[in-house]
């Protein structure tokens, strides 16, 4: 699967998952972008979750990736709506998971998906990577104390809403 066919295909994943789209600034630098509120389990009630699709590529460097993370979680905020969608932090859980595409995986881009960490106050920004010419999706895999309660369910819904593999397997059964 190719960059474009993934994109192509993303929308209908993301509405299985009860995402809906959501359009995006002209000037913002993502291809696509997802969002689902949804009560759940978290100490904070409601779970708000954004996604923003980015493509990159072997140029990119650490800091271009983490610059692209913090961008998207930024955005995340300013789409944030206290009237609809709740205040961060009395009753509402503000997740960005950051999914990063690539047809050419580098060692940059790997140390990226496995040392950014940042720490925010009732929110998280979780970026993955999907590598298409190997269908393998990177993302961080220890837990930073302060994510000790969340970090396992953040990897396992990257892993079913992002990997084609998982997709495979939710479309077989």
């Amino acid at each position: 699967m190719n960059i474009q066919e993934y994109i192509n295909a993303l929308p209908g994943w993301m509405n299985y998952f009860g995402f809906e789209e959501i359009k995006l600034h002209p000037d913002a630098k993502s291809l696509k972008a997802f969002k689902r509120k949804k009560l759940e389990a978290t100490k904070f009630g409601n779970e708000l979750i954004y996604i923003f699709v980015n493509e990159i590529n072997s140029s990119f460097n650490y800091n271009m990736l983490a610059e692209i993370s913090a961008e998207n979680f930024r955005y995340t905020n300013e789409l944030m709506n206290y009237y609809s969608d709740g205040i961060k932090g009395l009753g509402t859980m503000l997740v960005n998971f950051n999914l990063m595409l690539t047809e050419n995986f580098t060692n940059e881009i790997y140390k990226f998906s496995v040392d950014y960490k940042p720490k925010h106050f009732a929110a998280a920004e979780f970026p993955s990577i999907l590598d298409l010419s190997t269908n393998n999706l990177y993302f961080l895999r220890d837990t930073p104390v302060w994510g000790f309660a969340y970090y396992d369910g953040y990897r396992k819904r990257t892993y079913e809403f992002f990997s084609p593999n998982s997709w495979n397997t939710i479309s077989s059964v």
